[in-house]
């Protein structure tokens, strides 16, 4: 069972839902949008702008870089482990 009141779906805004983006996951793309317009319409299915998650997302990616970075040139054992 789904236990959720509603699923947060990060989309760039003026993306529209083209069958094109779904062939790769289902036979019938048509279906599968008419699923996803009538999650939107009822409210359960929020989309949401990229935007707000760029700063923690870029943070967190050059933090990592940077504390997992090869100390001398040439270095290539720092990505073991990982």
């Amino acid at each position: 069972m789904l236990y959720y009141d509603s699923l947060s779906r990060i989309i760039p805004p003026g993306v529209a839902d083209d069958p094109y983006y779904y062939d790769e996951f289902a036979d019938d793309t048509s279906a599968l949008l008419a699923d996803v317009s009538a999650l939107k319409d009822c409210g359960f299915l929020i989309e949401e702008s990229p935007e707000n998650y760029l700063p923690s997302v870029a943070s967190a990616l050059f933090d990592f870089a940077f504390d997992n970075s090869p100390t001398q040139p040439g270095d290539r054992d720092w990505c073991e482990g990982l």
